[in-house]
């Protein structure tokens, strides 16, 4: 009977051991890809395109309706190309005591009385 244990024996210690060793090895999780970074929008960028977009609404507008709607312009000035300039602009301070200004420009087709364009700056 002893001679059937030895190799009963034998093959228990060699599974013992071969279990030893899967239990001692750390399971490594799948390798996944990272997810592809995200491309940085500028919202201060955005914010001003879509502001500059909105104000195309005014191309073609009478001078009375623009001032109807905006008031007296900040300031009146003419380019080198003889085209009329009324500026609106406005500053104010944020909570943290920064100033915020931004100055939009209207370009004025004095023969039309109308707006031809325009140009923002600081909004």
């Amino acid at each position: 009977m002893k001679k059937m244990l030895a190799p009963c024996s034998t093959m228990l210690a060699a599974a013992l051991l071969l279990m030893a060793g899967c239990a001692t090895q750390p399971s490594q999780p799948p390798q996944t890809a990272a997810p592809p970074a995200r491309p940085q929008v500028d919202v201060d960028a955005q914010r001003r395109a879509e502001f500059d977009k909105s104000l195309d609404r005014w191309n073609g507008a009478k001078t009375q309706e623009l001032q109807s709607k905006l008031g007296l312009p900040t300031s009146k000035s003419r380019q080198a190309d003889g085209k009329l300039v009324w500026a609106y602009s406005k500053s104010t301070k944020t909570s943290d005591g920064a100033t915020f200004s931004c100055v939009v420009r209207y370009l004025i087709d004095e023969r039309s009385s109308q707006v031809v364009g325009h140009q923002i700056e600081g909004c």
